[in-house]
């Protein structure tokens, strides 16, 4: 079964790179995000690449690599005219958008919020972020309006540190989904980018 892994830097080697990450432990299929302060990368493993380093297209272990080489994946964007909202495929709007929440203390506090009559669904993918401690989540919520019932569930990678201490949720408060951080201790960073469906 193929892992996923979160990172907070390219190359260097040191705690949170993606090169610091052992060849040993890594297996072909393998995917990994990386988000920086100025960009964000997907990267998947190919363990009989042997191409030459060349960051942020080709990486390589820094211990054990063989011929293992994390590769940088093509993304492609969804523009205005390729989204549409919900019940009308022919419109255009596009329900994509940025939220972020750069200090999350004690408690519990709103990352992201928006009208429950614009979708049926939505999917965030954010990076949690407290010094060290990162991980890269997928948080996927449905909901019916009429009741005010929603379902979500968080997927997300193996922690670089420890990130127990916020939990993400999402809820609706007066027809208003919320996606939600729960923190233990101070100083988060919880950054997203919402597809309403």
């Amino acid at each position: 079964m193929a892992n996923f892994y979160g990172a907070t830097g390219l190359i260097g080697g040191s705690t949170g790179d993606l090169d610091n990450i052992a060849g040993t432990s890594l297996s072909d299929g393998d995917g990994a995000m990386v988000i920086t302060s100025t960009a964000a990368y997907i990267y998947y493993l190919n363990a009989t690449s042997g191409a030459a380093e060349s960051s942020p297209d080709v990486i390589s272990p820094d211990v054990d690599a063989s011929n293992k080489r994390w590769i940088l994946v093509n993304m492609s964007r969804i523009t205005a005219d390729e989204a549409f909202t919900v019940g009308d495929p022919t419109s255009h709007e596009a329900n994509i958008s940025a939220a972020s929440n750069t200090d999350v203390d004690t408690g519990t506090e709103t990352i992201d919020s928006f009208a429950d009559t614009i979708a049926d669904s939505a999917v965030w993918f954010c990076c949690v972020k407290n010094g060290a401690n990162v991980r890269c989540s997928t948080v996927m919520a449905a909901w019916d309006v009429t009741g005010d019932t929603v379902q979500y569930t968080e997927t997300a990678t193996l922690d670089v540190g420890d990130t127990s201490d916020l939990t993400l949720s999402v809820d609706i408060d007066s027809n208003t989904v919320r996606l939600r951080a729960t923190a233990a201790s101070d100083n988060w960073t919880v950054r997203c980018q919402r597809m309403a469906l």
